[in-house]
């Protein structure tokens, strides 16, 4: 199904659903700068004939969205165009899992909506699975092979493990009191 929806400010964004039969899962597709959603119809077809519905939405500015051209007065406003949309997915499909994979501006999108914004269970659980596989990905051409999981895993949990104590603040290390 092919739509416009309102975002959080009355933007219109164009947002595609596709939900196989007896899905198993959703997955809410964020994509890049001076991208659009329909770069991503290859992916989506795997997903699909695994079971697994997709969201796919093009950014305000990008695509067939409305507003200026690749411009956004603010990082939130992909925050919340983003929110928009899963909040729908997850509304629309209550009895399964909605996940997010995001591509360049994209990852960084769906690492903010987990780390700083939509701090639930499941968009955490999703910037984790995207960083440990971001780090396979980087790993695998090294030889590590599946030792990149392993990798991931450990490089999340140290940065999780310092971040809650240290915060870089005017170009030093700050110690955060616990």
């Amino acid at each position: 199904m092919e739509t416009m929806i309102s975002s959080f400010d009355g933007t219109k964004l164009y947002l595609k659903k596709e939900i196989p039969d007896q899905a198993k899962a959703v997955l809410v597709i964020v994509h890049g700068l001076c991208e659009h959603q329909g770069r991503y119809d290859y992916l989506a077809e795997i997903f699909h004939k695994a079971g697994i519905g997709t969201y796919r939405f093009d950014h305000r500015g990008h695509g067939r969205s409305e507003g200026e051209r690749t411009y956004f007065s603010n990082f939130n406003e992909l925050l919340d165009d983003t929110n928009v949309v899963v909040d729908r997915a997850i509304a629309e499909n209550p009895d399964i899992p909605v996940f997010l994979l995001g591509h360049s501006m994209g990852g960084f999108t769906v690492a903010l909506y987990g780390d700083v914004r939509f701090t639930t269970i499941v968009s955490t659980f999703s910037v984790t699975f995207v960083r440990t596989i971001s780090s396979y990905l980087l790993c695998y051409p090294l030889g590590l092979g599946l030792m990149g999981i392993w990798f991931g895993v450990v490089c999340d949990q140290l940065c999780r493990f310092i971040l809650t104590r240290w915060r870089f603040r005017s170009g030093v290390w700050v110690k955060v009191k616990i």
